[in-house]
């Protein structure tokens, strides 16, 4: 019984350490927005207080409750799950290193502006991604 309690309490211990190892955070260059990494799928789920909502100017991305995925294989996608074009990562942004740095580069839209949202809504910022692409630190 001592035996199974043992392992019980390392078997627990490892699971819980490794679905809650997500403890790496994505920094904006610019603004400092913080951007959370699901624990266990490394996704940047959305937030109501700390994740942006990245809405394209012309409403082709529109991100309202969506997922952000991240560093699965080196591409970003975003999506919105409730719009109809978009039921699945069709819209794909390169994920690329630069020192300490992350740069991500629309490539479906290319050129197209969208609009980054943080805590504050006044506080509107757009990004032209093929020139001017957000860069974000990863911290861990």
């Amino acid at each position: 019984m001592m035996k199974f309690s043992i392992c019980f309490i390392l078997i627990s211990y490892f699971t819980f350490a490794t679905a809650f190892k997500g403890t790496c955070h994505i920094y904006s260059a610019g603004g400092g927005r913080a951007l959370n990494p699901h624990p266990t799928s490394w996704r940047l789920m959305a937030s109501s207080a700390s994740v942006p909502r990245v809405i394209d100017e012309d409403g082709k991305i529109g991100w309202s409750g969506g997922v952000m995925c991240a560093f699965g294989n080196g591409e970003i996608f975003v999506y919105d799950r409730n719009a109809q074009q978009n039921k699945g990562p069709n819209c794909k942004w390169n994920l690329k290193k630069s020192g300490a740095y992350y740069t991500i580069e629309n490539q479906q839209y290319k050129g197209s502006y969208i609009g980054i949202y943080g805590q504050i809504v006044y506080g509107r910022k757009k990004t032209r991604l093929d020139s001017n692409p957000e860069h974000f630190q990863l911290k861990c």
